[in-house]
């Protein structure tokens, strides 16, 4: 059986390669494509789920998921950020749970 904190590693890895290539793509075009996020969601969210089901943590994640989105909708209601920095926090916060 893997190890929770080897899957939190690859986590961390497949979540930092779409914010690099979310960061790309921004760079040259100035947009970023909603299916960056989706693709990112569809890989990392199941495994840090998993990740943290192994360690018996879901509440803690649930919170964080919630309080990270509830937070990028704040800031993108508030014109404060734009529409793909809102969706790169609430990515993050679903995407990368916290350490027990």
């Amino acid at each position: 059986m893997v190890s929770p904190y080897t899957l939190l590693l690859v986590d961390y890895l497949l979540a930092l390669a779409v914010q690099v290539a979310a960061s790309i793509q921004d760079l040259r075009t100035r947009e970023i494509s909603d299916w960056t996020w989706i693709i990112g969601s569809i890989i990392c969210i199941p495994l840090s789920l998993y990740a943290v089901i192994m360690l018996n943590q879901l509440i803690l994640y649930i919170i964080s998921v919630v309080v990270g989105s509830v937070f990028a909708l704040a800031v993108y209601w508030l014109r404060a950020m734009g529409g793909a920095d809102s969706k790169s926090i609430a990515f993050i916060s679903a995407s990368i749970p916290r350490y027990p």
